[in-house]
């Protein structure tokens, strides 16, 4: 089967997961952080029901992550999915981090808390409030989950609206919910 042929999902998981082959292999052979080696890509969430992109107003801690009109090129809606996992592993943990910040600072929480928001603070691979997975729905719906692995896969990526500036916070994970469901855009 030709790659053209899958549906439109697998081929979107596929170019993921050589993504992260890529991020892997760029960190061993640099030793530095992947997003310096030259052919990979930073990523933005969509929201699958909506057209609008996961953005910050600034690099400061605690800054919040919230909801706002896509603009290609602005590097406040870049987000550099750092894979933490080994590679036999079948689940992959990720660090998400703010191209706008030079990469120092990622997504973090303050608790697991339902209505908890996604805020910004210095990258530390150690801490479980900033290690995020992605889980795919069901080949027949397009689309992704984003999971707080620190909230024990119970906690997804959620909204309370679809209005621009509204801020991304923890919900219990439920596959109905149009609101956790996000796409993929290439930033760069």
């Amino acid at each position: 089967m030709r790659v053209s042929e899958l549906p439109r999902s697998r081929r979107v998981f596929g170019y993921l997961v050589a993504a992260v082959v890529l991020v892997m292999a760029a960190t061993v052979v640099t030793g530095r952080p992947a997003h310096a080696a030259a052919g990979n890509h930073n990523m933005t969430p969509t929201g699958a029901a909506w057209s609008q992109c996961l953005d910050i107003r600034s690099n400061a801690p605690g800054t919040n992550v919230w909801l706002w009109n896509c603009q290609v090129g602005n590097p406040s809606q870049e987000w550099w999915w750092n894979d933490l996992s080994p590679s036999s592993a079948q689940d992959h943990v990720y660090l998400v981090a703010s191209a706008s910040s030079s990469y120092r600072m990622c997504w973090d929480l303050n608790s697991y808390d339902v209505g908890t928001p996604v805020i910004l603070n210095y990258c530390d691979s150690r801490l479980a409030s900033q290690r995020w997975a992605i889980k795919a729905y069901d080949f027949d719906r397009p689309g992704y989950r984003i999971v707080s692995v620190g909230s024990n896969w119970y906690k997804c990526l959620d909204l309370r609206s679809y209005a621009t500036g509204t801020r991304v916070e923890l919900n219990w994970c439920d596959d109905s919910n149009p609101s956790q469901r996000w796409l993929w855009r290439w930033t760069s």
